[in-house]
């Protein structure tokens, strides 16, 4: 904790706005690198004259680490506010004493001797003896099944002895010792299961279910009802909902958009009159949703202003007859993926950074040691998708954002050991890796190669045209080029993928299924999938070749 003095960051977003040299980005950096999280997000200090600033900061390796975070008034003649805080470091000198059982050194004969001298014939004719039977039959039977002591005792000898006991405490290793004592009274049981049409709620039951109980060591809490842990609501709730809103775009002007109980209108705003449709249309989601009771929350509604000439009008919503401001933003939020007006999406490249960063350090903390085949997993599993989704929205297109990104990975392959004086690209082979640059343009292709092949439920002639001239040379599935006047709609997917596109081989675009298109890009790609930035576009020049398999018929691209 301290008076860092980096004025031009902003903690929220892990964003400085100073210039790309300045030490404040270098200062970013070693925070991630060190695993670090800042825990204060309001101004710190400001002075008569000047902008307020977030200078004092709180560093701690888990974001649950510091708590109770007040701030006060200045002290004396200071510029800067006074900040108290908690740390949470509750620590037991206690042993956790954990109870096991060594199951090699059991009693058997005992055990086997007690269950043997059991009467058990007469005690099943006591159906008082009979573990307690929830009815849950549906009225249907099943005939001509047998229950004898052969099938049980082979049941029984196939046990695996290396899995943990249910809640009877019973383990699979004490059941298979004394199973020539215990074959005849399950055979009984499974029998009276049988011709009663129910089952036996003790065979129901385990550790975390419909019933549970909380296990530490020996100690064991009551059996409890679980309410909560699985999906709320109907099957029908969902595709309900969605008919009774269905006629919410009736008499709109401007284009809608529906998600859930998500509502967004899209509109042209060139002149006067264009800004009236856009608020016209507003008045009338108003009207509609007073008539059928589902009313817009008017606080949580915003406007981004897209274009350089755009006069960045503010619109009304009309709710419980009041009329109400819809604030203007730079940025929000839509099914995950952050939107500014700019469309250089660094706020959501910087919020993936952070979280994929905010991972990998939990991930130093928990493991002490990491393999490469355990790195693999846990990177792949609870890393990498923060990174990449909805990437192909996102796709940075400024060398800034790619490296930024790829830092998330490169910090994360030095946690093995054994490759931490590695280069990143040496890394990335020996963990079998792509880097993160790889996967965007390859999840790129993907997407291309299912919507030319109708394996998305979207028309491709929304993104694309193919180029029907027969004199071009290349695969049947050559795209149309078409051009543009602003770098920001160079870069939308549908124009970015094109080259890449047209310069796959024949034989990778022409894969039978969607598993064999990817193996063969990655075949034909080869070690260009530990690239960061390409020296030109991805495929160009590429040069590679297929070599022939079960799965390729022939090399391709000369």
């Amino acid at each position: 904790m301290g008076d860092f003095n980096y004025r031009d960051i902003d903690w929220k977003h892990w964003i400085s706005s100073a210039p790309e040299n300045h030490v404040s980005h270098e200062f970013i950096e070693a925070v991630r690198d060190s695993y670090l999280h800042q825990n204060i997000e309001f101004y710190t200090r400001y002075r008569n004259g000047q902008r307020p600033s977030t200078l004092d900061l709180v560093f701690s390796s888990e974001e649950l680490l510091v708590n109770n975070i007040e701030h006060f008034s200045p002290l004396g003649k200071s510029d800067h506010i006074v900040i108290t805080f908690g740390i949470d470091c509750n620590s037991s000198n206690e042993a956790y004493m954990k109870e096991s059982f060594t199951y090699d050194r059991g009693n058997y004969d005992e055990m086997k001797t007690y269950l043997s001298n059991v009467d058990w014939i007469s005690e099943f004719q006591d159906l008082n003896n009979i573990p307690y039977i929830n009815d849950r039959s549906s009225g249907k039977s099943i005939l001509e099944v047998q229950f004898n002591e052969q099938i049980t005792m082979k049941l029984l000898e196939n046990l695996n002895v290396t899995k943990s006991c249910g809640p009877d405490f019973l383990h699979p290793r004490v059941l298979k010792e004394v199973k020539n004592a215990i074959c005849l009274p399950l055979t009984l049981l499974f029998h009276q299961s049988f011709e009663e049409e129910e089952t036996p709620i003790d065979w129901k039951t385990a550790n975390v279910k419909a019933r549970q109980r909380v296990v530490i060591g020996s100690e064991k809490s009551q059996w409890t009802e679980v309410t909560s842990g699985i999906p709320q609501g109907s099957v029908l709730g969902p595709t309900l909902f969605l008919i009774y809103i269905n006629d919410i775009e009736d008499a709109i002007e401007g284009t809608l958009r529906l998600f859930a109980d998500d509502t967004k209108l899209y509109n042209l705003a060139n002149d006067d009159a264009d800004i009236e449709k856009i608020q016209s249309d507003n008045d009338k989601l108003s009207i509609w949703s007073e008539k059928w009771l589902l009313k817009f929350n008017a606080n949580k509604c915003t406007t981004l202003h897209y274009g350089n000439h755009n006069v960045n009008n503010t619109y009304h919503l009309k709710v419980n007859n009041t009329r109400n401001e819809i604030s203007n933003s730079e940025s929000v939020k839509d099914l995950g993926v952050t939107f500014d007006v700019n469309m250089k999406f660094r706020q959501q490249i910087n919020d993936c950074i952070n979280k994929g960063n905010k991972i990998t350090g939990l991930m130093r903390r928990t493991f002490l040691h990491f393999t490469v085949k355990s790195f693999g997993k846990l990177f792949k599993t609870l890393v990498r998708p923060h990174l990449e989704y909805g990437n192909i929205i996102w796709n940075p297109r400024f060398k800034k954002d790619i490296n930024a990104i790829e830092s998330v990975q490169r910090r994360a392959t030095k946690l093995v050991g054994q490759l931490r004086n590695l280069s990143y690209e040496q890394r990335l082979k020996t963990l079998k890796l792509p880097s993160l640059a790889y996967r965007r343009f390859r999840g790129d292709m993907i997407e291309v190669f299912k919507l030319l092949h109708h394996k998305e439920d979207i028309n491709y002639e929304v993104f694309f045209e193919l180029n029907n001239n027969a004199n071009t040379r290349g695969h049947g599935y050559k795209l149309k080029v078409k051009s543009c006047r602003t770098e920001i709609r160079k870069h939308f997917f549908s124009l970015r993928v094109i080259s890449d596109w047209n310069n796959l081989p024949e034989v990778v675009v022409n894969a039978p299924s969607l598993n064999s298109f990817k193996n063969r890009l990655d075949k034909f790609m080869g070690e260009t999938q530990y690239t960061t930035i390409p020296d030109q576009n991805w495929v160009q020049n590429h040069g590679g070749v297929i070599e022939d398999d079960d799965d390729v018929l022939r090399p391709q691209l000369q």
